[in-house]
């Protein structure tokens, strides 16, 4: 994802030295004209990386949005299930397996909104 969003920032700055330097070299290769269509297609280009950047950005957000809601309703369900103060053992170890459950989803939180997990 930050490598998408590099390589747009290196095409937007490659496309403006392409523009600057056809105004200060005297050349048919250079000609400001000449070189904005592929300076334009540059930028172009940087403007769709930038766009699937934060297209998988929002992605890595849902699903940890996703795997924070589901370890959420685990846990209330382990709070719901000895929430009465029963001493049955197998409403104990239905808690458990919730609580394991739980845990085991807060392992694919993304925290820092990197996408690395």
């Amino acid at each position: 994802m930050q490598v998408l969003n590099w390589f747009g920032w290196i095409l937007i700055a490659v496309a403006a030295g392409m523009i600057v330097i056809s105004f200060w070299v005297p050349s048919s290769v250079f000609d400001p004209l000449k070189s904005a269509l592929p300076a334009g297609i540059l930028i172009a280009l940087a403007g769709h990386l930038f766009t699937q950047a934060r297209g998988a950005r929002d992605s890595i957000e849902k699903r940890s949005q996703f795997y924070l809601e589901s370890c959420v309703m685990a846990y209330e369900e382990a709070r719901n299930l000895l929430l009465d103060g029963n001493n049955d053992r197998a409403t104990w170890i239905a808690a458990g397996r919730a609580l394991m459950h739980a845990k085991a989803l807060s392992s694919s939180l993304d925290f820092h909104g990197t996408g690395n997990d």
